[in-house]
């Protein structure tokens, strides 16, 4: 019973960290799609201004990721089973996302008008991600996190700058405003991939240690030398029983073998 009990505890454990797992590529998928696109499109302002980018087209990109993020969340929801989580509110949060970004594309035009409002949203989204990762860092002893938090300090300060703008003015699309969209998202990018390397790295050396520690465990070895010992035993006890019946001229089946000279009855 107790064998049992500890069976279904390690896999309701393994259930618990395949979905981490899932949930937190998701999430990293996310952060380098969003990176990835804004850089696409400050490149596009920037280098190509005969391309004849519009505000309006930069709503429509954003609209149609936050739809498409929340039909992933949609789909991870009942695909990971995450009714057993109570804390697993992925339904809830793609519902959300596709309905706001239906609203983006249907208004489109008005969010244009302070358009650089939606790009101080992003830049200090990358900013938060990457203090986060700063942190991770940090925790996992990297020398490189001092550098990561400072770096996302001042792309937080850009971004709330581009917030805390006075008024809406229209503003020209090649200054300095997509320059730090493209730096902010590029750095973004770079931060989270050596992070996903590096807490993958320190993850396979924490499981090594583990095992290590594990193997070395006296109580262990002492339970595996004990299991040897049993299993030597009743081979031998089963040797000794095979000897004497052998010995005593029975057979397994009971019947006591009739040699040549005995009388038959």
């Amino acid at each position: 019973m107790k064998a049992k009990d500890n069976s279904e505890m390690s896999i309701t454990g393994t259930n618990g960290e395949t979905t981490e797992k899932t949930s937190r590529g998701v999430t990293n998928l996310v952060v380098i799609l969003t990176a990835l696109v804004f850089i696409a499109l400050s490149a596009v302002v920037l280098f190509m201004p005969e391309a004849g980018f519009k505000p309006s087209y930069l709503c429509y990109v954003v609209g149609a990721a936050v739809i498409i993020v929340g039909i992933v969340q949609i789909v991870r929801y009942f695909v990971n089973d995450a009714y057993r989580n109570m804390n697993e509110y992925g339904f809830s949060i793609g519902t959300l996302l596709c309905i706001l970004g239906i609203c983006i594309l249907l208004r489109a035009e008005v969010i244009s008008a302070v358009i650089d409002l939606v790009l101080g949203v992003v830049v200090l989204l990358m900013g938060i991600v990457m203090l986060q990762h700063s942190l991770d860092l940090k925790r996992m002893s990297d020398a490189v996190w001092g550098l990561v938090i400072v770096i996302s300090a001042l792309v937080i300060a850009c971004g709330v700058v581009l917030i805390l703008k006075p008024s809406p003015l229209q503003i020209s699309y090649d200054t300095i405003i997509w320059w730090t969209v493209l730096v902010s998202s590029a750095l973004g990018l770079l931060v989270n991939i050596y992070t996903m390397i590096r807490i993958a790295l320190y993850t396979h050396k924490e499981k090594k240690q583990a095992t290590q520690a594990h193997s070395a465990d006296p109580a262990i070895q002492e339970s595996r030398t004990d299991t040897a010992t049993a299993q030597t035993t009743i081979t031998d006890e089963s040797g000794v029983s095979e000897t004497d019946v052998s010995e005593s001229g029975v057979s397994e089946s009971g019947v006591t073998p009739v040699t040549e000279g005995d009388p038959v009855l």
